[in-house]
């Protein structure tokens, strides 16, 4: 049992890994793919796209390896109050992200007004994420 949790925390670590990089990543290519030419944008959308898939799989993974954890190693009812800011910071990330890859979709078929929220919406899943990463420290320390 002890190696399943090892290896349980070893995909979650690397999950926290991806999901940080599709988290930063996609605002920043994001930003370079509006200030580059218009013919290179579903090259840099592609990517986009990929960050995205990445993103969603760490999540998953994410969600999977924190419950086995959870149940293997702790006890939830008495687990410290940042553990739940946490989980509340992860339920509403996970919303952000559909909301963000639903208004990605409308703003690639040319809503302004959705291409236009995209880069707060990135900045405020880039905050969450900080924050659940502080969350976690201050539970687990």
């Amino acid at each position: 049992m002890e190696l399943l949790v090892k290896i349980a925390l070893w995909l979650h670590f690397l999950a926290v890994g991806v999901g940080g990089s599709a988290t930063f990543g996609i605002p920043v290519v994001g930003r370079l793919m509006m200030r580059g030419p218009a013919e290179a944008r579903p090259a840099v959308g592609a990517t986009i796209d990929t960050l995205s898939k990445m993103g969603r799989v760490a999540i998953g993974t994410l969600i999977a390896t924190g419950l086995f954890l959870v149940w293997a190693r702790y006890d939830a009812a008495t687990m410290p109050a940042a553990f739940w800011a946490k989980m509340l910071l992860v339920i509403l990330l996970i919303a952000l992200v559909v909301y963000n890859v639903r208004t990605g979709k409308r703003a690639r078929t040319g809503d302004g007004a959705a291409a236009a929220r995209l880069p707060m919406l990135g900045q405020i899943g880039m905050g969450m994420f900080t924050l659940i990463l502080l969350m976690a420290t201050l539970a687990f320390q």
